[in-house]
This record gives C-alpha cells, sequence and structure tokens, in this order.
C-alpha cells in the first residue's frame, strides 16, 4: 500500500518534534545521575556577603532577613546588604527595624534616591560588599538552613566560579498555575542538573546565587543573573546547579500573571543565547556544545516548527478523514489525563511565551526586571515558612 508523500512528511515531522526534546531529556536525566566528579572541601567557610535588592517588599523583608539570620553558617562571617531601589512603600522602615532589633548580624542598607533597575541595585551592592563569595537573593525567597554551606562546599573547588539553587513553589499547588510549573520545574531541574555536570548551565535564579568575588566584576545589566553566569563561563569557570541548595519562593496562582512573569525571563534568555550565538560564530563561545545546541533548538526552534506543525496538521485533517481521526486520537488522552493535559498546556504556553519573547527581542523591547507580583507574595506567610522549617516557630 503506497501512502501519500504528504502524509509520510508529516509523520516524520511530528516523529522529529517529538523525538529531539525527548532524547534531549532523557540524555540529561543520564547525566544528571552521574557523579560530579569534583574536589571539595565541606568546612570551607569563607567570609559571604548576601545581596538583597528590594523595590516595595515591606510584606517580605522581614520574614527574609529572619530567614538569613537561621542559616548555618557563622555570624561573623556573613554579611547581608539590603539595596532598596527607591520603594514607595515601608520596605525601608521594615529593614532598619529588623537591623535594629538583630544587633548580632552585620546588615547594610543602602538606599537609592533614583530608580535603576534590579542590576543597577545589585551592582552598588557590589562595591560595599566584603566577602570573598557574593549571593544574590531575592528578597521573597528563602533558604533552608543549609542550603548557603551545601552551596560552598562545591564553590571551594577552583574550577567552579558560581552555583545556583534549585527552586521550589513555597505555596501549595492549588491552582493549575502551580501545579504545572511544579511539573515544569521537575523537567527543567533534570536539565539543569545535566548540564551541570557536562559543564555549566547558563540559567541562573535569583532566589540562590553564589559567585566567588574574584570572579565577578559586575553584573550583567542586560541579561540579568543568566548573562552574568555567562560572562564567569567565558573566564574559563564553571557554573552549576546544586541540588542540595534548596530555596523556596511563592508563585502566582493565576495563568495571566505566571505568563507575564515566564515572558520577562524568556527575554532576558532569548538574549543570554544570542549572545552565546555571537561568541560562538567567533569561535570564542567556552560553553559547551552539548549544552548550547540543544538550548538553541528549543528556544528558537522549536516554537516557529510547533506553528508551521499546528497548521500542517490542521489542513491535512479538514482534507483526509483517517488523519483527523489519528490526531483526535492522540488528543483524547491528551485532554483526559490530568498530567499529560498539564503537559501540552505547559507546550502551548512555553511556544507563545518565546515566539512573543522573539518578537520582542527583534524589535528592541525591554521587559521589567522589578515587577512584584501580589498574588505570588501571598504566599509568603509565617506559617507557610514555619512549616517548611525556614523559620523557626
Amino acid at each position: 500500500m503506497n501512502m501519500d508523500p504528504v502524509i509520510v512528511v508529516w509523520l516524520l515531522y511530528c516523529g522529529t518534534f517529538v523525538a529531539i526534546p525527548t532524547a534531549h531529556y532523557w540524555y540529561m536525566k543520564r547525566w544528571s545521575s552521574r557523579p560530579w566528579g569534583l574536589t571539595t572541601i565541606t568546612e570551607w567557610n569563607p567570609s559571604v556577603t548576601v545581596l538583597v535588592p528590594t523595590r516595595n517588599e515591606e510584606r517580605t523583608i522581614a520574614l527574609k532577613l529572619e530567614n538569613l539570620r537561621e542559616i548555618k553558617y557563622p555570624k561573623d562571617r556573613l554579611e547581608v546588604i539590603v539595596i532598596d531601589d527607591k520603594s514607595t512603600d515601608a520596605t525601608i522602615a521594615r529593614a532598619e527595624e529588623f537591623r535594629k532589633d538583630n544587633g548580632e548580624m552585620n546588615i547594610k542598607i543602602l538606599i537609592k534616591t533614583k530608580w535603576g533597575g534590579k542590576s543597577e541595585s545589585l551592582n552598588l551592592g557590589l562595591q560595599e560588599s566584603s566577602g570573598e563569595v557574593v549571593v544574590v537573593s531575592d528578597a521573597d525567597c528563602f533558604w533552608t538552613k543549609e542550603t548557603l554551606p551545601q552551596s560552598l562546599k562545591y564553590l571551594s573547588n577552583p574550577t567552579v566560579g558560581a552555583v545556583t539553587g534549585l527552586e521550589s513553589i513555597l505555596n501549595p499547588p492549588n491552582s493549575i498555575a502551580t501545579r504545572s510549573e511544579v511539573l515544569y520545574d521537575d523537567i527543567v531541574h533534570v536539565i539543569r542538573v545535566g548540564e551541570s555536570k557536562i559543564q555549566s548551565t547558563v540559567i541562573f535564579q535569583g532566589g540562590f546565587s553564589a559567585y566567588k568575588r574574584g570572579a565577578l566584576d559586575r553584573f550583567d545589566t542586560i541579561n540579568d543573573d543568566s548573562g552574568t553566569a555567562l560572562s564567569i563561563i567565558q573566564k574559563g569557570l564553571r557554573t552549576i546547579l546544586v541540588p542540595e541548595a534548596l530555596v523556596f519562593t511563592s508563585f502566582p496562582v493565576s495563568l495571566a500573571e505566571k505568563a507575564g512573569i515566564k515572558l520577562r525571563r524568556a527575554v532576558q534568555l532569548i538574549k543570554v543565547w544570542l549572545s552565546c550565538l555571537r561568541l560562538l560564530l567567533k569561535n570564542k563561545l567556552r560553553l559547551s556544545l552539548r549544552v548550547f545546541i540543544p538550548e538553541f533548538y528549543l528556544y528558537f526552534l522549536q516554537p516557529p516548527l510547533f506553528v508551521v506543525l499546528a497548521v500542517f496538521s490542521a489542513l491535512l485533517a479538514a482534507g483526509n478523514f483517517w488523519i483527523f481521526m489519528l490526531i483526535i486520537c492522540f488528543l483524547a488522552p491528551v485532554l483526559v489525563v490530568p498530567k499529560l493535559r498539564m503537559m501540552f498546556g505547559e507546550l502551548v504556553q512555553g511556544v507563545c511565551i518565546l515566539l512573543l519573547a522573539m518578537i520582542s527581542v527583534g524589535f528592541g523591547r525591554t521587559m521589567p526586571v522589578w515587577k512584584s507580583s501580589s498574588q505570588s507574595r501571598s504566599g509568603v506567610t509565617r506559617e507557610a515558612l514555619e512549616a517548611l522549617g525556614l523559620l523557626s516557630n
């Protein structure tokens, strides 16, 4: 039986579209289970500066500082610098009150008189820092008592220039937005750990990122956390995700607000991968191609390929009953099984967000990094933090 060549092409297209990201995931999963092969010093206790950039964080700043007070690290080796980016609420007052009541902590508060953005705040804090290791942590992100020492263990290796933590959602997965984000994180974390064990991961998070001071000239003001990680890779050092360095953060419960956060992140990452491409074309990229090539495909090629596949499938289904039934058979379990439905929803949302991000970057539009979410902050409560052991009862 001869098959229509158009249908053959469609089937091959479908198979390729699914096979490439699936193979990439399992390849990274295999790498993520391998040992690090790094010589580390468990009791390495360098001086540490924690930079906490703030912008209208009156609801969380005191809880954040209390969380830092309880981490397992010598207080005489720890410095905390709060850099406020012209807040219009009581953030500074809350921070000052905490500092007054906790004289055993070395806390500095820098107050900017002109709004300049997160990276500018971090660079101001960096100028005032005295630590051998500089850690960045957002005001709505909370560490376990072991997060800092667990990350420093890896930073003790001379080949490692920076580490980032593994973020987990603080508020319970009680909405489709939070449940799908948990599923997304489970997949992405496997990939990031795999990349780290191959060589480095570029994608760093604001919840916890620790840098050797000698490797950090400045924070990237264009590409944010991941741009800073790339600059360290270009110096010949590794940047890795440490699964033991747990960080808890709240997340929006609405799909609309989730999409807004994802779009801002996607714009930054599109710029980072374009920077990598430019370096590659100049034969200067020091990031492993086993990391860069799959990421470039997923960020730049997979989204438009998905659109072409969707249009191609619709046209075929309109003119071929069996193709129509095949698509229905595929979509049926996707729509019925909750986990498959969430995975498909994440795929469609991810494609749309990446396409919008590419358009934004192409037209030179910038996305605000300082944009607090009232929904995500609503999950930051003392009760929630105490339940996870992030604050004492």
